[in-house]
């Protein structure tokens, strides 16, 4: 079953009995249809594309900069200051990560992970 947004196309209706069918008549022998496949193509690419002032972001670089909204909005409401703190602490963090800075915790995870700790 074919996805909402696919592209019906009636290829070689320049053959008989083939120009009736359904969707975007097209001909690769005569041409026919090419410029509107072309055209059809460079809207539906041009609606998936950023807009001008826009930033392209990945699936992940859009949930950090989701999180980081997130607890700044917390934060912007928090009356306590330690709940001020810890979620500016929070959105610190997502920024690090959303620029692949190291923060001082992670840099202290990965420093002490490789020590075994005994008697």
């Amino acid at each position: 079953m074919p996805r909402e947004d696919a592209l019906l196309v009636a290829a070689q209706c320049d053959r008989h009995g083939e120009g009736d069918r359904p969707g975007l008549r097209l001909s690769a022998q005569t041409g026919e249809g090419m410029e509107a496949l072309v055209a059809l193509l460079l809207d539906r690419a041009a609606a998936l594309l950023p807009g001008e002032g826009d930033y392209a972001l990945h699936e992940r670089q859009r949930q950090r900069v989701g999180h980081i909204a997130a607890f700044l909005d917390s934060a912007a409401s928090a009356h306590d200051l330690l709940i001020l703190a810890e979620e500016l602490r929070q959105a610190r963090r997502e920024i690090d990560a959303l620029t692949g800075q190291a923060g001082t915790e992670d840099m202290l995870d990965r420093l002490f992970a490789g020590f075994c700790i005994g008697k």
